[in-house]
């Protein structure tokens, strides 16, 4: 959701990046190289971050 200033409030910033990540995953892209890409394109600050970085890096070496 964009308030009066045409800015997207973080719960939109954070779960426009999630999507736009698992889109990338799908496409076969680097797991990491992806993450550090989406930090930077939705101009996540470092708490959003760490959330994604522990939801996507953690789950992926759990699984190995």
């Amino acid at each position: 959701m964009m308030d009066s200033g045409g800015f997207l409030h973080s719960g939109d910033k954070l779960r426009n990046a999630v999507k736009w990540i698992c889109e990338a995953l799908g496409e076969g892209r680097d797991r990491k190289e992806v993450l550090i890409e989406a930090e930077f394109k939705f101009d996540l600050n470092p708490l959003e971050c760490e959330f994604l970085n522990s939801k996507f890096l953690c789950e992926n070496t759990e699984k190995n």
